[in-house]
């Protein structure tokens, strides 16, 4: 048993590094909902995105051992290693993309009530079953998997020859099985299928069934397959986490808000007042936490153009088309580009 705790405690630092590794600048941009969290926060976390995530990536870290306690407590103990669910399960759960990017936002993980509807409920049940949901639904771009497909993608084989290979279906299988059917049902009242916090119980009920497939397979073709398995989970978590969950975050149009920010800083003394066209639909609070609270709030105004702005030493902030509509002929100092490509400028008063 000791050294079973030892492999736990093991796989729980890992797992715990992969959530909690360049947290502040990875994801880039801070969600609407972490925002709002920050700012009711700002004392304690003082404007820092990896203060206010680490709570959260703790706490889902510590699911990991939580899931392998309640495995061996459901399932009971074996004395190998390599039988042994519990852990197969906590190191599926360590490396899954699903968990380590629910883990890496100061979010809730269930805050879609307000896009629950039974209109389409169905197809979207029977989406969150289909192994092409599932396993199969890579990302073009970087052709591993943006999110693991949703889920584990190369494991549905592993699953399939445990089923074969085993001599009965026990009490785990049918845990697993229940919180796959539970979760898609309570996922699938949403309307956007493709968040992983919806369907995160049934997503959990996948990594035990993993878990449990993996304990069910041995010699040395189930050892291969085992490496060829973790091996590929471990390159997809490295890729979503360092390449496709940065990129992702890096293009929201409220990152741009962080360049914006920062030339604010910077420039608010030359100019009696700041006007910024709403950007976005919390862009005064996101100017104030990616500037640290340093832009000078009497200056800056977030607002419609009106006609009481217009008046020297004013510096215009907004979307390029629609400041050229509202008032032609500033003169562009600044440009910042949307990641649709659309244009920000920072422009002076005519």
């Amino acid at each position: 048993m000791k050294l079973k705790l030892a492999v736990l405690f093991g796989i729980f630092i890992f797992g715990t590094l992969l959530r909690t590794v360049n947290l502040e600048s990875n994801p880039a941009n801070l969600s609407p909902a972490e925002l709002e969290l920050g700012m009711y926060l700002q004392g304690i976390v003082k404007y820092n995105a990896g203060l206010l995530r680490l709570p959260f990536a703790i706490v889902y870290s510590l699911t990991i051992p939580v899931t392998v306690f309640l495995i061996w407590s459901y399932a009971g103990k074996t004395r190998r290693l390599i039988s042994d669910s519990g852990l197969w399960t906590g190191l599926f759960l360590a490396v899954s993309p699903w968990h380590i990017l629910l883990s890496r936002r100061a979010e809730a993980p269930w805050n879609y009530w307000g896009q629950v509807s039974l209109n389409g409920f169905l197809e979207r049940f029977m989406a969150s079953l289909s192994p092409e949901y599932l396993f199969f639904t890579g990302d073009p771009v970087f052709l591993l998997t943006g999110n693991s497909g949703l889920l584990l993608s190369i494991t549905l084989i592993l699953v399939f020859v445990s089923l074969i290979w085993s001599k009965k279906i026990d009490r785990l299988f049918y845990i697993s099985l229940f919180l796959i059917l539970s979760g898609s049902i309570l996922g699938s009242l949403a309307v956007n299928l493709g968040d992983s916090r919806p369907l995160m119980m049934s997503l959990w009920g996948w990594t035990v069934m993993s878990g449990w497939a993996a304990s069910k397979i041995s010699g040395k073709t189930g050892i291969g397959l085992m490496i060829l398995v973790f091996s590929f989970q471990t390159l997809t978590t490295v890729q979503n986490i360092f390449i496709h969950a940065k990129r992702t975050s890096e293009s929201q149009p409220e990152y741009i808000l962080k360049s914006v920010a920062e030339y604010v800083v910077e420039n608010q003394k030359n100019y009696q007042k700041i006007v910024v066209l709403d950007i976005h639909p919390q862009t005064r609070n996101y100017l104030i936490w990616y500037s640290a609270n340093m832009v000078d709030k009497n200056k800056l105004v977030v607002d419609r153009f009106r006609n009481e702005f217009v008046d020297a030493g004013i510096l215009y902030i907004g979307k390029a088309d629609e400041l050229d509509r509202r008032i032609g002929g500033l003169t562009t100092i600044r440009e910042f580009f949307l990641p649709g490509g659309a244009r920000i400028l920072a422009a002076g008063i005519k």
